[in-house]
Order: structure tokens, then sequence, then C-alpha cells
């Protein structure tokens, strides 16, 4: 009688099974993607904020991705953060995000007994967004942030070199 109730429940679960099977066979289409929190759109971030002794010294060169994916270089005067979002087939491939400062030919005179903040921060980041706009995953970030100063001697020395404060680079997959 055991054998028989046994084998009764395994070609139940067999029947289960078979049915199972045949309810997932069907066309191989693409699925429609009906959710409001899939990912549709990256967002890409480039950010530099500089103590003003950069600006004042130094020629400050940004050089990061267009919407475009062309490389754009230019000096700046002043702190940047430009967001570009694009749909994730229209990315570019690469973004990048390099800040040299170069010291200025005609840089004012250094102060003796005087200490200058050379604080600054970067960040390149990459996000992706939901079809609503939200950010739902952060693919890349590269948050920078120190604190500096200088004067005197040590400071008229670092003026004779260029500095690279941010060197960041990501390749978006699609």
């Amino acid at each position: 009688m055991k054998t028989m109730r046994r084998f009764s429940i395994l070609m139940a679960m067999l029947a289960i099974a078979f049915s199972c099977t045949l309810t997932s066979c069907g066309d191989e289409e693409d699925p429609v993607v009906d959710d409001p929190q899939a990912t549709l759109k990256i967002k890409v971030t480039y950010f530099v904020d500089l103590a003003d002794t950069w600006y004042q010294f130094y020629n400050v060169e940004m050089t990061s991705t267009s919407a475009s994916g062309k490389s754009e270089t230019a000096v700046i005067q002043e702190d940047q953060e430009k967001n570009m979002t694009f749909s994730l087939n229209e990315a570019p491939d690469k973004v990048v995000l390099t800040v040299i400062a170069k010291p200025k030919t005609n840089h004012p005179e250094v102060v003796d007994g005087t200490v200058y903040s050379l604080d600054y921060s970067t960040n390149l980041r990459v996000v992706t967004l939901t079809e609503d706009g939200k950010e739902s995953g952060i693919l890349y970030t590269s948050p920078f942030s120190t604190t500096l100063s200088s004067g005197g001697e040590a400071f008229k020395k670092a003026l004779l070199k260029e500095r690279t404060l941010c060197n960041a680079s990501y390749t978006i997959k699609k």
C-alpha cells in the first residue's frame, strides 16, 4: 500500500513538473520591459572644487568627455559641476576627468609668512537612472578630497612644476 501511495505522489509531482515545462515554452521574443525601475539612462557627473589659491597661481586645465564622446580640454577659472544624461545605448564608450594645474608664468608674488590653502576635491561619477529619472545604481565614482597648505620656500618650489589633481576614467558597458 505504501508503494502505491508513493507511486501516486511521484506521478502527481511529475504531472505538475510536466505542465510547468509546457507553459514555459513559447515564442523566444525579447520581453517588453514594463518596469519603471529598469535602467534606461546613464548620468555622468564631473565635479571639481578647488581652493582659490589654485586659480590665483595656476592655470587649471579640465579635460572631460563631451556629449559627442570626444575629450574636451578647457582652462577653468572657477569650480565646476557638469552633468550629462544619455540613453544607455547613446552614452559614450568611455568618460574621463583629468584636472591638471600648471603654474602661471605671471602668478602673484608669494608673500613670506603667508600660508596658502591648496585644498581640493574632484569626482567622476557614473550612475544609472530609472525610467522615472531616479538614481538606481552607482557604476563608478572616484571621489578624492585633500586638505593641503603651503607657504614660503616650499610653496615657491611647488610653483615650479605642474600638478595632476585628478586622472579618472570609466568604460561604460552597454
